[in-house]
């Protein structure tokens, strides 16, 4: 057995039964752990990983065969050769489960992809088993899970169906790990980064209904449409059995941004949404990794609805993607005197999406109502806060929590005037005063709901 094995075997249990342990650690499966290391080897989808891992009996067992070729090979000793041929002889294998057989042609691309693959094992620093969890974790901030995991969308498997495409091997996240789970059908509300007035008014209306609900919303995390969504989202989510929100991002979870949307993630995951990556920790958010994260989001939503997009957006490569998996696709019409929809007008004249006839229900586009399923584990992420304390606020003080994060939404200052004036704004005949907004701000306060920097609030 490989060193490295040996130390994810002392690490973690074959099935956690927690998301963390009793004194914090974050709890990651046998399995998930090395699908991480065998996922960070690769930059990205890679199909032959895929087939390697697929001829072998386990993810565990790949990884151990794999990590035994690494360490020989880097000592260019004869035993790598053999091992070498032991690693051909999984990827037949893996092959003749798709009824494809392992060609000279297909030996040699295996052979340069383990090269490749060696390379970017040397950038992982295990030499230890505390050094091997910080760095699957990124010391203790982020969750793996992996195929078989009580917490995998299943759905994700989808990208399998075809030996062109690839499934990710795991996902490192943020958040409340159940919030892929909580919802067997999701919905995915996409769109351009410079969203106008009136598609961010339908992102967001279409978030807030689905929340409502107890669907799940799915976005990339990015400025505009991507953005109002996930605003949305977090705006219903105090409602009663309300659904999370999930950003997925093309690069590692140490360099989600933009850092305006910031305030936006910290919402996301105390309301139980998650942030996701299929990249490790480190790894740079480039061009062409956008391009793969898209096939994430649209394999995960059982919906894919284009709220504003041009004829040249990005959002039209997860819609191609929607439309390849199979999905419900929706388009949101505009003018035709603007570019703003034509990317939207083009789906629809191709009749590749279903015009959106309304953004003020998702009975159109949803499944019906239900509760979120958040019954993987009895306690919630190490990452987020507990939300016992938001359980027992009062309507009153949801209203002040939604007002303060309307003031950040409109880039103003939280102070307690601001506030009072965007409650009176929502609710023309409230009977708070400034004195008892001042009370109610204290109390969430004190009750680590909302902070206080300087008399500005943030929620």
């Amino acid at each position: 057995m490989s060193a490295l094995v040996d130390f994810i075997q002392q690490l973690y249990e074959p099935q956690p039964t927690a998301p963390c342990k009793d004194n914090g650690t974050i709890c990651v499966s046998q399995r998930a752990a090395a699908a991480a290391v065998l996922s960070a080897c690769t930059d990205g989808a890679d199909a032959a990983m895929a087939v390697f891992v697929q001829g072998c009996s386990s993810t565990l067992e790949a990884l151990d065969l794999f990590e035994q070729w690494f360490v020989e090979q880097q000592q260019q000793t004869l035993q790598a050769t053999m091992l070498e041929q032991s690693l051909l002889e999984r990827c037949e294998q893996g092959l003749q489960q798709q009824n494809c057989t392992l060609d000279k042609k297909a030996a040699t691309t295996v052979q340069h992809a383990l090269l490749r693959w060696a390379r970017r094992r040397s950038a992982i620093t295990c030499d230890s088993a505390q050094s091997l969890h910080n760095w699957l974790t990124d010391h203790n901030q982020e969750w793996v899970v992996t195929q078989g995991d009580s917490c995998w969308p299943v759905q994700l498997n989808d990208l399998s169906i075809r030996s062109d495409w690839v499934s990710p091997l795991c996902l490192w996240g943020m958040g409340d790990r159940r919030a892929l789970t909580a919802c067997d059908e999701p919905l995915a509300i996409i769109g351009s980064r410079a969203a106008s007035d009136y598609g961010a008014h339908v992102a967001r209306q279409l978030a807030s209904c689905a929340v409502r609900d107890g669907h799940s919303v799915i976005s990339g995390g990015a400025l505009g449409i991507d953005a109002h969504a996930h605003w949305g989202a977090v705006d219903a989510a105090a409602a009663d059995n309300a659904g999370p929100t999930l950003a997925v991002f093309a690069g590692g979870l140490r360099h989600i941004g933009p850092s305006s949307n910031m305030q936006l993630f910290k919402q996301m995951m105390h309301w139980r949404g998650a942030l996701l990556s299929e990249m490790p920790p480190y790894c740079a958010p480039v061009a062409r990794r956008f391009l793969m994260r898209n096939r994430i989001i649209a394999a995960l939503a059982s919906v894919v609805c284009v709220a504003q997009a041009r004829i040249h957006s990005g959002a039209l490569n997860t819609a191609h993607w929607a439309q390849e998996l199979n999905r419900e696709l929706y388009a949101v019409p505009g003018l035709i005197t603007r570019p703003d929809h034509t990317g939207c007008h083009r789906l629809i004249d191709e009749q590749a999406a279903r015009v959106l006839s309304t953004c003020e229900s998702v009975e159109q586009l949803c499944h019906s109502a239900h509760q979120p399923n958040y019954s993987q584990f009895d306690a919630g992420s190490p990452t987020i806060k507990s939300t016992q304390a938001d359980d027992e606020l009062t309507a009153v003080q949801h209203d002040i929590i939604t007002a303060i994060r309307s003031c950040q939404r409109a880039q103003c200052a939280a102070t307690a005037s601001h506030v009072l004036a965007a409650l009176q704004r929502a609710q023309p005949h409230t009977v708070l005063t400034l004195p008892k907004l001042l009370a109610q701000l204290t109390e969430l306060e004190l009750r680590a709901v909302i902070t206080n920097t300087a008399g500005c609030y943030s929620a």
